[in-house]
């Protein structure tokens, strides 16, 4: 009964207005330009922020119905949605980019992290967040988004020196390499702490591609 309408909350004394879309089309209605609303996906980053009394959203848009969430990964082209977890990624991809998203957290966050909220994670306080960088711009990732001027696909290395939170992510597709591919992690800390350094590299058609992220 939610579908597209919002409903009221009262949070630490201020009014938190949260809409609830049930397709990626209301999400993007609602979504607009990006100017006035947060974007709650899997919440392992946002949570934090909130409840440390960083961030406090006056409108946020939870995506756990929004139907983007799809995985393909059954053809020469992988399709991921936004709210595709990084525990799905681990157990229906099977290629470079699994071999982060498998070591992104433990299980807590790999089942509720999501590849839409890493690719738009902004820098933390002393750290760098956003695992799956390395490995995307590595694998030629394209990422299709909605915002100012409508939806848009592009290279994963524009969207993320882009003004991420002006765009709703919907999702990444990739075309499978056709070469080898190599990773290469520098350890976190503990589990619920960011990767200093990822370092991934693809080959496909006979180009090499290497992604760089953490640093």
């Amino acid at each position: 009964r939610l579908t597209g309408a919002p409903f009221a909350r009262r949070i630490d004394g201020m009014a938190a207005e949260a809409l609830i879309p049930t397709s990626p089309v209301e999400a993007v209605g609602i979504f607009g330009d990006g100017g006035d609303v947060a974007v709650f996906g899997g919440g392992t980053i946002l949570l934090p922020e909130i409840a440390a009394g960083r961030f406090r959203p006056e409108r946020t848009m939870l995506l756990h119905r929004s139907g983007l969430d799809t995985l393909d990964a059954s053809g020469d082209v992988v399709r991921i949605g936004a709210m595709t977890t990084i525990a799905a990624l681990v157990e229906y991809t099977d290629d470079l980019l699994t071999r982060f998203a498998e070591h992104l957290g433990d299980r807590e966050v790999l089942r509720t992290a999501t590849l839409g909220g890493n690719l738009c994670a902004s820098p933390g306080i002393g750290a760098q967040r956003g695992d799956l960088g390395a490995p995307l711009i590595a694998l030629g990732a394209r990422v299709r988004t909605a915002g100012k001027g409508g939806e848009r696909t592009e290279p994963v290395e524009d969207f993320l020196v882009g003004d991420r939170g002006a765009r709703l992510v919907l999702g990444v597709e990739y075309d499978r390499p056709s070469g080898k591919s190599a990773a290469e992690i520098m350890r976190r800390r503990h589990a619920h702490s960011f990767a200093v350094v990822n370092v991934a590299v693809a080959e496909s058609g006979g180009e090499l591609r290497i992604g760089i992220s953490g640093i």
